[in-house]
């Protein structure tokens, strides 16, 4: 199976509005309703994720997941086994419970890879069952490399904190970062989870409650953002690479075809999103992760 021509309304809009019909077309052919073969093995051999769910309120959330290589395990094409313990903040689990959709982007940031997974999930005994709708590879580009060192139990972890304003510390994180991961719904009832990435300081904070987000050129299938166009509900997490902490943020997305930016600042699109903050959760993953930041991207338009 492949969507090449059956994007959905809003992707169709946005590539056509870029341009970009027929590319996408082209790099659809990519999607698959399986896990590819050759992923298979790489999946057992990967520590970090980003999910995606949708919460009673429906109000999208994309969340951290992190273990030990093998935490991640194919057991066929169709179906992937996801064995992880999170946060009592974190609302993957419970968000499951209501709603069993999921999106997936399986991070290999030392090779950068990623592998992006949707479809609708089963709560086991020790994490879940993912049964795949969808499964595609993307491109390196705007992954920063870093070599995971460790993974070890959190013996004392910090107390969750959750709210709707975002601190000076939450700013401070932001500002900083060179790494987020985006959830969004398309219409068709599937969630994503996509990575973005940029040099520090690409995601502008405008003030505690708004973030500004450049649309760097991609590979023209557009998921995201002809998502947005559609279904403007969006999570955001930031994660912390020194502490192991995660920012998850709910709110509302809106897509800016004329960036306050400018053209440099958004790698020559001149398109942005604009994030507004309706409720965010902080918490420690309950591993510790120790990382080594190898080298940044060599695509990051500057900021």
């Amino acid at each position: 199976m492949n969507r090449s021509d059956s994007f959905h309304p809003g992707e169709r809009a946005v590539q056509a509005r870029t341009g970009e019909a027929e590319m996408a077309l082209q790099t659809g052919k990519m999607l698959s309703n399986e896990i590819q073969q050759g992923a298979m093995h790489w999946l057992a051999r990967q520590s970090f994720a980003a999910a995606t769910t949708v919460d009673p309120r429906g109000r999208v959330w994309t969340t951290i997941l992190a273990g030990e290589a093998g935490f991640l395990e194919a057991k066929d094409r169709q179906t992937l086994a996801v064995r992880a313990s999170t946060s009592d903040a974190d609302p993957l689990f419970e968000n499951l419970r209501d709603d069993p959709r999921l999106g997936l982007v399986v991070m290999d940031l030392e090779a950068r890879r990623r592998l992006r997974l949707n479809g609708e999930a089963r709560l086991t005994t020790d994490g879940l069952l993912l049964t795949v709708a969808e499964s595609y590879p993307n491109c390196p580009k705007f992954i920063h490399r870093r070599e995971l060192l460790s993974v070890e139990p959190e013996p004392t972890a910090p107390e969750p904190t959750r709210g709707q304003t975002l601190t000076e510390s939450h700013r401070h994180l932001i500002a900083g970062a060179d790494t987020l991961f985006v959830g969004s719904a398309n219409p068709e009832g599937l969630l994503d989870a996509s990575h973005r990435g940029g040099a520090p300081g690409f995601v502008e904070v405008v003030n505690d409650h708004t973030l500004r987000v450049p649309d760097y050129e991609g590979n023209g299938l557009y998921n995201t953002l002809g998502n947005i166009a559609v279904n403007p509900s969006a999570g955001l997490a930031f994660f912390d690479f020194e502490t192991s902490t995660v920012l998850a943020l709910t709110g509302l997305a809106t897509l800016e075809w004329s960036s306050p930016l400018g053209e440099a600042r958004t790698g020559g699109t001149k398109r942005s999103w604009t994030f507004d903050v309706e409720e965010w959760r902080a918490y420690p993953l309950p591993v510790t992760l120790e990382w080594q930041r190898l080298d940044p991207s060599p695509f990051n338009p500057p900021v």
